[in-house]
């Protein structure tokens, strides 16, 4: 009796497991500037993707969602990445709070359908009437998928947050519960609300692209998410490379260096001669980063940008092409089949194995590299980081 309920389990639990599968994708980064003004869980990767349900959920919990800090979102627009055009089916959006931790369909907050022909490859933004959100929200992206090229993305990496629907259950199912470490492409624009100290550093770029002598001034876009004036504000701004290095601390231009409650602030530095900085004419790497310095600030995730250039008067002749792979793992024989088409003068394949049971071939190194460059999904490539590769 014990043995066939363990038989009858182990066949319950492999029928959930095979509902769903993916393909794995690019690993393309698809960052928006505007991240800083979005709810999300994933990393803006397109590692994965998905088919096999025609409902996916990702579920928000704005009680927890900064370290535990209470927040209120307000929200009017979804950003859902789609890899393909869509040429069959139908698509909706809805929100749902919750109810004996599942979606409580039964009473939708919100609810759109999409015009499939619309649809875009990449990021894919659609308005709807300002909501409020302040707890436990399940955003369902009902979308018929399937292995012939209807696919629903994802970023490797978590998992907890999102969801599936198993039809046979007609329940939603977590990513993580069944070892898929997935995390939708899905974000919510919107304002965040909290009632502890946060500055956020919305955006940072540069008055022109670097080039050699070139004069550059950096320009900053803060935001304050404390429902209160917060003071004593400053960035430290800073250039580097292995030649050349300079580091400024620059206070915010109003009284007692402060932001209003949900201010934003532009501080453009054009033309101000005390920030001006004159790159030299030697090729290099060049880094220029922003961090904001505030005291008592809650959460320091999105205090600091930095932005990578390359400024070189030689190129190389060959293009390389570094892949990290396992040797018997069925997600990377398509990898290894691709490979022989791009054989060429021109290209230069790099294998690593940075897993153990590979040994010979594992090696230090190549763990090392695949952990700087955050690759936690088979296969990837280097190019997939985000980080930049320094030498050749």
């Amino acid at each position: 009796m014990i043995r066939s309920f363990m038989i009858v389990t182990f066949l319950v639990i492999l029928s959930n497991l095979s509902s769903i599968d993916f393909i794995p994708a690019s690993s393309e980064d698809v960052t928006f500037r505007v991240q800083d003004s979005l709810a999300y869980y994933h990393e803006f990767s397109d590692d994965q993707h998905w088919y096999g349900s025609n409902s996916w959920a990702v579920r928000f919990d704005f009680r927890n969602y900064f370290q535990g800090v209470p927040a209120q979102f307000t929200t009017a627009d979804i950003w859902i990445y789609f890899p393909n055009l869509v040429s069959e089916g139908s698509i909706s959006f809805a929100f749902y709070l919750e109810n004996v931790n599942q979606p409580d369909l039964g009473n939708p907050i919100l609810q759109e359908a999409v015009d499939p022909g619309e649809i875009e490859i990449g990021w894919n933004i659609f308005p709807f009437s300002e909501t409020v959100l302040d707890s436990v929200v399940w955003v369902i992206v009902d979308y018929e998928t399937s292995e012939m090229g209807q696919y629903m993305s994802a970023s490797a990496g978590g998992g907890q947050h999102s969801y599936y629907y198993d039809e046979s259950d007609e329940a939603y199912y977590s990513m993580s519960s069944h070892n898929f470490n997935s995390e939708f492409l899905v974000c919510l624009q919107g304002e965040f609300s909290i009632d502890v100290i946060d500055i956020g550093l919305t955006e940072f770029y540069l008055s022109s692209e670097p080039a050699f002598s070139q004069d550059v001034y950096p320009l900053f876009l803060l935001h304050n998410y404390h429902s209160e004036v917060v003071d004593s504000i400053f960035i430290l701004y800073s250039i580097t490379s292995p030649f050349y290095s300079v580091m400024d601390t620059i206070p915010v231009p109003n009284e007692n260096y402060s932001l209003d409650a949900g201010e934003e602030l532009l501080i453009d530095l054009s033309g101000e001669i005390e920030y001006l900085y004159t790159l030299p004419d030697t090729a290099s790497q060049y880094r220029f980063s922003a961090t904001i310095l505030c005291d008592d600030d809650a959460f320091g995730y999105n205090n600091s940008i930095s932005l990578n250039y390359e400024l070189f008067t030689q190129f190389q002749n060959l293009v390389l092409v570094e892949n990290f792979i396992q040797l018997n793992d069925a997600l990377t024989l398509d990898l290894w089949l691709d490979q022989s088409e791009l054989l060429s003068d021109e290209i230069f394949i790099l294998n690593n194995f940075p897993v153990l049971a590979d040994f010979p071939f594992y090696n230090n190194s190549a763990i090392e590299r695949f952990n700087f460059y955050s690759l936690y999904g088979f296969p990837a490539a280097v190019t997939g980081g985000t980080e930049k590769i320094i030498g050749y």
